[in-house]
């Protein structure tokens, strides 16, 4: 093994002597626990992240399958407006139309039945 020195701020330095602490090891075996698994974690992150991309770029593909041009296009034009139908009990139902969820909303639940 060979030593390694670096420098930094008293507060860092006191934070990982604590946790050094309580794990029962000295601050150099924290330290290079940290260091030995800095690869492994940023492989981790890496990983993560790709995953993270193909769930978006999924949610994104949804997203556009409904949000189309017709369905936006209506919203503005019913925005704030009060719309009154029945669920799928027969139930009277209004709802105002603040957000594109709640035209779906009106859409999908007057059709039920």
């Amino acid at each position: 093994m060979v030593t390694l020195g670096f420098r930094c701020s008293p507060e860092l330095k006191s934070s990982l002597s604590l946790k050094a602490s309580d794990n029962n090891i000295t601050l150099s075996q924290f330290v290079n626990q940290l260091v030995s698994n800095a690869d492994i974690l940023h492989q981790e992150l890496v990983k993560r992240v790709s995953q993270l991309d193909l769930e978006k770029q999924s949610l994104e593909k949804k997203i556009s399958k409904y949000e189309t041009p017709e369905l936006m296009g209506l919203f503005a034009k019913c925005k704030g407006e009060r719309a009154k139908f029945k669920d799928s009990n027969g139930v009277s139902k209004e709802v105002v139309v603040n957000t594109i969820f709640d035209l779906q909303e009106i859409i999908t639940k007057s059709f039920l039945k």
